[in-house]
């Protein structure tokens, strides 16, 4: 069972976070259903306590909304409807942190920035994202991995559907979205003029990021191995952890 107040388990992928003092750290909060039962306003504000001391850099509280919305067409729903219902997510998401961080000490609210999907996917992750779908398109084997990875993550997201080519174009336009962001390949990924060094992901279930770091660790053969970031932070239920 899990304490009251205590830490959020720490999952390491790639480099550990102890030599990562001083860097400027992006916190992903994926916008969806479960996201918004789980993540109240209490346990929001515990997220920004844990934070503040994983790096003196800058911490950028980056709301994935319009991006979730590849995993609701993955059911089905249409490209409008998916699109509304996650920047309304996005909406709920950004007023939430807006709040939590009001009560944080002053250093903190200085060096933290909440945006959202619209400012992170600049030209510059663009033409990474580009980049991504040219492997795809052009390297057999990075296509079998990529095919391997969303066969995986529309099970796991969507047990009780049936995994068409359609569904599984919508879950791969999203790791052609998040994979860049992630692998942190060529230079770091500048945000409101910052410059992005890795990335930090409360997750409620850390199974999906699972699937992409593995996935980038593949990558890597063809991308170069860099020197990246990643820390998942395990939310189990409000204000309780294990």
């Amino acid at each position: 069972m899990g304490t009251p107040g205590a830490p959020f388990p720490q999952l390491l992928f790639f480099n550990s976070l102890a030599d990562a003092d001083q860097k400027n750290m992006l916190v992903a909060i994926s916008c969806n259903r479960k996201a918004k039962e789980f993540i109240t306003p209490r346990l929001a504000r515990q997220l920004l306590d844990e934070l503040e001391g994983k790096t003196s850099g800058q911490l950028g509280i980056f709301i994935a909304d319009e991006v979730m919305k590849f995993n609701e067409m993955a059911m089905n729903m249409p490209e409008p409807k998916a699109r509304a219902l996650a920047l309304g997510y996005g909406d709920h998401f950004e007023a939430l942190f807006a709040q939590a961080l009001s009560g944080c000490s002053e250093p903190m609210k200085q060096r933290t920035h909440i945006f959202r999907w619209n400012e992170i996917e600049t030209a510059e992750l663009l033409d990474k994202t580009r980049s991504i779908e040219a492997m795809y398109d052009t390297q057999p084997r990075v296509r079998q991995m990529m095919d391997g990875a969303a066969a995986r993550l529309l099970a796991w997201r969507c047990p009780d559907v049936t995994p068409t080519p359609r569904r599984l174009r919508a879950i791969l336009d999203f790791i052609f979205r998040e994979v860049p962001i992630v692998g942190a390949w060529g230079t770091p990924l500048q945000v409101r003029n910052i410059p992005w060094h890795g990335l930090i992901y409360p997750a409620i279930n850390p199974r999906g990021m699972n699937v992409i770091t593995g996935l980038i660790a593949e990558l890597d053969e063809w991308m170069g191995k860099p020197l990246r970031h990643v820390l998942v932070m395990h939310i189990t239920q409000e204000g309780s952890v294990y």
